[in-house]
């Protein structure tokens, strides 16, 4: 078993993923909102393919948050573990493993299974989405409608100012991801 300041760490590093994760998940949400909004009120389907990026960044950011409690709960768990092995040194029948912890099963089988669901949720969201809007710009153009409800222009310069949000957002968090306990972060940004 891992020494006492090992868990610590990982316990506040697992704290300050789902602190992160958390943080990415509203921005995305934000973000994502605005982006149907301001598609409804002035780009039509142009804006809408914007908000794409922001269901898988809040996809990927719910993963990690879940990912991020789990992983505390099981740091939470070794040092429970570490203390009752200390306790239980002295007894002759020293059994390995309490009935009570079942976090560590849980977030390896969280780690073994998750990913190719979020993978598998993430294919279908984009189909779904990109056959809405391509049904969107195919009704408007029956309709003999541009895809722009305003000037061109102004959706241009929106996209502009949420595409800098976006990209300042996701440096952080990609490099915030290179460290090995905040991993789950990269889908995300």
């Amino acid at each position: 078993m891992a020494n006492g300041d090992d868990l610590k760490q990982s316990a506040d590093n697992a704290r300050l993923l789902t602190k992160l994760s958390a943080i990415c998940g509203i921005g995305s949400l934000i973000l994502l909102l605005t982006a149907w909004y301001l598609s409804s009120s002035r780009g039509g389907a142009t804006l809408m393919i914007a908000a794409v990026p922001y269901v898988f960044s809040l996809l990927f950011s719910a993963g990690a948050f879940i990912y991020g409690m789990l992983k505390t709960q099981t740091a939470r768990e070794e040092e429970e573990k570490v203390l009752l092995a200390k306790r239980m040194e002295s007894r002759a029948l020293n059994v390995e493993e309490d009935v009570r912890f079942t976090a560590a099963r849980t977030f390896a089988n969280y780690r073994r299974f998750v990913p190719f669901a979020l993978a598998l949720i993430a294919a279908v969201i984009m189909g779904v989405m990109l056959w809405n809007i391509d049904t969107l710009c195919s009704v408007a153009a029956e309709n003999g409608a541009s895809t722009f409800k305003a000037s061109p222009i102004h959706t241009a310069l929106v996209s502009a100012v949420l595409m800098m949000v976006s990209v300042f957002a996701g440096a952080f968090f990609v490099g915030q991801s290179r460290l090995p306990d905040f991993r789950w972060l990269r889908p995300a940004g």
